[in-house]
């Protein structure tokens, strides 16, 4: 039995036996993740900068092996700002440069680091310090800056600037005519995108040119967020608005009062965005109607995060983590926390920071996992960057911090951690986590599959895709009430993607393998045609132990019987001459029963889904393919000579990806490192036999998935 209103996280550790504390790390098959070889599992301090003074440390920001931040103290009562670089591993000062001017948060990407200084922005070489280029202008800080590809575009008042990230070589310059100083940029492939005191700006990325100008309300200063599905979605201090990119058109436009323009009052989802007013407002990107709004008790909040299916954002006295869907509160601190500064949220930990101290706070539960007391310090800030967490307070230490790694938080994180991380936004594209990550929902005391009485029909919903949801449905069966997982085409889908979903429905459900996710029911109607009086859908079975988008087994054996069970069913499915082809965690299922959520995994506990559907459904997802092989990422045809088909090297190089996924915790790149590298316990052989599932040439690949099982099992387990 599961106790009353159980989360998933206490769901995924089982529902007694652990002993643990708020501050510790446990593993989701129940045992301590503490003394799992190779895997860092606590965090400690690795080193610390105090400038011995009073002085303010700003956000500190990382990039190519170094910490840079900006320090102000105010010798004389002056204000003196100086640039700080150090060596992420020792802390080691790698170089200082004292600035001229007035200065704000420094900007870091591809090692270089991009400090404001007076009427300048210096780009300087984050390893060394030396100076890049300089740009001249008036007023120009970190929210002035977007960073794209070789470019960086720079708002100085009503003057826009992209140069060369290379060489500062100006590209175009443009003077845009709004009456006072603009706000952004927000970029997309094609648009620079601008707000100001009349209303939203785009313009053309490449030669600087005007596009349009949508204008708001007299008097509304307006920002642009993000770019969504072909809407510019912006917020003002009196609404939020949806505007199409290609020439302005409001789409919609939802009031929403004493909102203001900058990017701390929300965020922006794939299909919902999140803005702070008066209270937090859900607003559906589609039609802009508000979805729920939630109220404080006390003072409005700031700086909403969406991660997963969660909203978090801080007040002046407590943290709150919502449902992304529902509006529905999952937990808060308690008022004496006095955790009101935000951080952000990696691997399923939210770093936060309060006037006593830092906290890593489980996302799932909301109980500390970990904490810093500051003794007659305040703190500041709180980030994490890669493997550290950096923590600033106000009398001017910077703490640099050993997290987790993410083989071990990530059972923890559970869909959180997929969701947002950069491999997590390819994963969750197509359906959405609901499809295929339904095994650990809330569950309640009391409920029998026998019991007559139980609520039947949805649940609850699970997640969306672009054209799908996924409901948590109970349904009637002889042999008593079961849990399903429904998913239904929305309202509006096209004939085509109707008869793309109806196919391969109808395929799926024909596959007959004991290792194949099952559809047990479905209703597509007539050939998948448009027929008026129903909804195409189709259930699959709950599965207790969920799906690799929800939970990572903790140790290294069981990640390892995970990949070998993946690589066995798509060799059965080979040899009834079906290839997955769009493999990805989300499609992979631990079938631990679900009267023993604590049992061994093992290759026969593993269920693959997502068969052709994911393939059908892929032109109308928005997020990239992580395992994507290379020939497929570029463009190629694979083995088999269509881009549309796929075949045996696809598949063995997906199942490939996924074994170093598990056991490196990393999506392999085009020429990965090697595993081991990565988890010091992992053997040279290891090395050797995904090496070659993960091949460039798909003539160099295992010839099948058994052959890569047999000697990957044999590398693994049996040296």
């Amino acid at each position: 039995m599961v106790p009353p209103e159980t989360s998933r996280r206490a769901f995924l550790l089982g529902a007694s036996g652990l002993g643990t504390t708020d501050q510790s790390t446990v593993g989701a098959t129940g045992q301590s993740a503490v003394g799992v070889p190779g895997i860092d599992t606590d965090h400690g301090i690795r080193w610390t900068f105090d400038t011995r003074e009073e002085a303010t440390v700003y956000p500190a920001v990382r990039t190519r092996g170094v910490v840079v931040t900006l320090v102000r103290t105010e010798p004389d009562e002056e204000m003196l700002y100086e640039v700080y670089a150090f060596d992420a591993e020792t802390g080691e000062t790698r170089w200082r440069r004292e600035l001229d001017g007035h200065s704000t948060f420094p900007r870091a990407v591809d090692g270089t680091a991009y400090v404001p200084d007076g009427d300048r922005l210096l780009a300087l070489d984050a390893t060394d310090g030396s100076e890049r280029w300089r740009l001249r202008g008036e007023s120009i800080d970190f929210r002035s800056l977007a960073i794209g590809d070789r470019t960086v575009f720079a708002v100085d008042d009503a003057r826009v600037t992209a140069v060369d990230a290379t060489n500062g070589d100006e590209r175009w310059t443009t003077e845009v005519g709004s009456d006072g100083r603009l706000r952004g940029p927000t970029l997309d492939g094609e648009r620079v995108y601008l707000g100001g005191h009349r209303g939203f700006y785009a313009l053309d990325r490449e030669t600087g040119r005007e596009q349009w100008n949508a204008e708001t309300q007299p008097g509304e200063r307006a920002w642009a967020a993000g770019v969504r599905n072909g809407l510019l979605v912006g917020w003002s201090e009196q609404a939020v608005y949806g505007l199409r990119v290609a020439d302005g058109t409001r789409r919609w436009r939802t009031s929403h009062d004493d909102t203001r323009p900058f990017p701390t009052m929300g965020t922006v989802g794939d299909d919902t965005a999140y803005v702070w007013g008066q209270s937090l407002a859900a607003i559906d990107l589609r039609t802009g109607e508000k979805r729920w709004t939630f109220q404080t008790d006390t003072v409005r909040g700031n700086s909403p995060e969406l991660h997963g299916g969660s909203v978090y954002f801080p007040t002046d006295e407590e943290f709150v983590a919502l449902d992304a869907d529902s509006g529905r509160e999952r937990w808060r601190t308690d008022d004496r926390s006095q955790l009101g500064y935000w951080g952000n949220v990696v691997d399923g930990l939210v770093y936060v920071v309060g006037e006593t101290g830092a906290a890593a706070i489980d996302a799932g539960s909301g109980r500390r996992r970990w904490t810093l007391d500051f003794e007659n310090d305040r703190g500041l800030w709180a980030d994490a960057a890669g493997d550290l967490a950096l923590v600033g307070t106000r009398g001017g230490t910077l703490y640099a911090v050993d997290r987790p790694s993410a083989l071990a938080t990530a059972p923890a994180a559970t869909a959180e951690q997929f969701a947002t991380s950069p491999p997590g936004l390819g994963l969750f594209g197509l359906l959405g986590a609901g499809l295929l990550g339904v095994g650990y929902r809330q569950a309640k005391r009391g409920i029998r599959e026998s019991d007559p009485d139980v609520e039947l029909g949805r649940l609850d919903r699970l997640g969306r895709g672009p054209v799908t949801e996924t409901y948590r449905k109970r349904v009637r069966t002889p042999d008593g009430p079961k849990l399903v997982a429904e998913t239904r085409l929305l309202d509006g889908a096209d004939a085509e993607t109707r008869r793309a979903f109806a196919e391969a429905v109808e395929r799926w459900a024909d596959l007959d393998s004991d290792a194949v996710l099952p559809i047990r029911d479905y209703d597509v109607g007539p050939d998948g045609g448009p027929d008026t009086d129903s909804t195409p859908w189709f259930e699959t079975p709950y599965v207790a132990g969920g799906s690799l988008a929800d939970s990572w087994p903790i140790g290294d054996r069981e990640r390892v019987e995970v990949a070998s069970g993946v690589a066995r069913t798509v060799h059965a499915a080979h040899r009834e001459g079906v290839a997955h082809g769009r493999l990805v965690p989300r499609h992979v299922f631990v079938g631990v029963p679900s009267e023993t959520p604590r049992a061994r995994i093992t290759a026969d506990s593993v269920l693959v889904g997502g068969w052709f559907l994911a393939d059908a459904l892929a032109g109308v997802r928005d997020a990239d393919d992580p395992y994507a092989p290379p020939e497929r990422d570029s463009g190629g045809s694979g083995d088999s000579g269509d881009s549309g088909v796929f075949g045996v090297s696809d598949d063995v190089y997906r199942v490939g990806a996924l074994a170093y996924h598990l056991l490196a915790g990393a999506v392999p790149s085009p020429d990965p490192t090697p595993a081991s590298s990565r988890n010091r316990v992992l053997s040279e052989e290891l090395d050797d036999v995904l090496t070659r599932a993960l091949a460039a040439d798909p003539g160099d690949r295992y010839d099948s998935a058994l052959a890569f099982d047999d000697e990957f099992r044999w590398a693994a387990l049996d040296r």
